[in-house]
């Protein structure tokens, strides 16, 4: 009676149907099936997806005017029958249909890989290039988002709940750890397993790497596909992952000192700090940080290595730092129009 109800309630979810109760008694449900969770998110971007929404779309407004006509023509007695029927069919359908999902997929997930929460879902993104965001979890974690910047994550928490935070990128956490729910951040390439309480993620989706870099306890970098792993159990690592290349590579970083984190986490006091890195790796970062646009007149320049550290600078009085630390192999000049600045010779 249960599993019935189950997909009824994800094919109302699904096509939009659900009132508030209804979510509610979902999560319920969920909780007690949470192999249905992967079901439910295939079928949701399916559902949004498909190119025979469209036409889905057209047959319901269809439907929907030749109602009105039956009705000013008095020959639809009571209510609206006919487009309950029609949209209960849809709904049965995407009940069956997630069933099917469930079917091919849960050996897969049997296997492992852990469903992504799905149900009593909140979606947190940081947009402007000013702002940082402060958020305390449901479990009691701390984590500060970068600009540009979305997490997803379970509000839902209870003691046999996943821990698991969907992120696109940059975000520092400060996990409370529980070792018998282990804390997931899940990138598209990585997950980050938490077995300790601080680091640090840097996932944006236009980036080639992934960079995980531990700050206290210890992590686990785990590949989406495949059982390939990096486990780092000392402070100021940081496994970075060539997504393109499938390669990784664990580094020592610069330690914080006093009250001013590492470089890979001093984005939390609104700086922007980079060591021997290209001119192009730190041109993305200076995109995100002042809402601009970087375009490099000749591909060399861009491959011109710096090291330094922007804290209140403007733009220009940062890209000025640029010049004066360069030497003559990494000359340069900038103009700037609007949002946009064009280096060149």
């Amino acid at each position: 009676m249960e599993e019935k109800k189950l997909w009824e309630l994800i094919g109302k979810k699904v096509t939009g149907e659900a009132d508030a109760g209804e979510l509610a008694e979902l999560n319920r449900l969920l909780e007690k099936s949470p192999e249905a969770l992967y079901a439910l998110e295939t079928m949701e971007n399916y559902w949004k997806a498909s190119p025979e929404r469209a036409d889905r779309d057209l047959r319901e407004a269809s439907l929907e005017r030749h109602l009105q006509r039956l009705k000013h023509e008095n020959t639809l007695k009571a209510g609206n029958r006919p487009r309950a029927i029609v949209k209960y069919l849809l709904i049965v359908a995407s009940a069956a249909a997630a069933c099917m999902i469930l079917y091919f997929f849960l050996p897969a997930m049997k296997q492992g890989r852990n469903p992504p929460s799905v149900a009593g879902t909140s979606t947190v993104t940081v947009a402007t290039n000013s702002e940082r965001k402060r958020l305390t979890l449901p479990d009691g974690s701390v984590i500060w988002l970068n600009a540009a910047t979305t997490v997803s994550y379970s509000t839902t928490y209870t003691n046999d709940s996943l821990r698991k935070l969907v992120l696109t990128g940059e975000a520092f956490f400060q996990v409370k750890h529980d070792p018998q729910h282990p804390f997931i951040v899940q990138t598209r390439n990585l997950d980050i397993v938490d077995i300790g309480t601080a680091f640090n993620v840097n996932a944006y989706a236009a980036d080639s790497n992934v960079e995980a870099t531990l700050m206290e306890g210890a992590i686990e970098v785990k590949w989406n596909k495949g059982a390939k792993h990096v486990l780092m159990t000392k402070p100021n690592q940081k496994c970075t992952v060539f997504t393109g290349e499938g390669t990784d590579r664990v580094s020592d970083v610069k330690p914080s000192v006093g009250d001013r984190p590492s470089a890979e986490a001093v984005w939390l006091q609104d700086s922007l700090a980079f060591h021997n890195e290209t001119f192009r790796n730190i041109a993305v970062k200076m995109e995100r940080k002042y809402g601009i646009s970087i375009l490099f007149d000749n591909p060399e320049q861009a491959n011109y290595r710096f090291t330094g550290v922007f804290t209140h600078e403007t733009p220009e009085q940062a890209l000025q730092e640029l010049q004066l630390i360069g030497n003559r192999a990494r000359t340069f000049h900038f103009t700037r129009k609007n949002n946009t600045i064009i280096i060149k010779e």
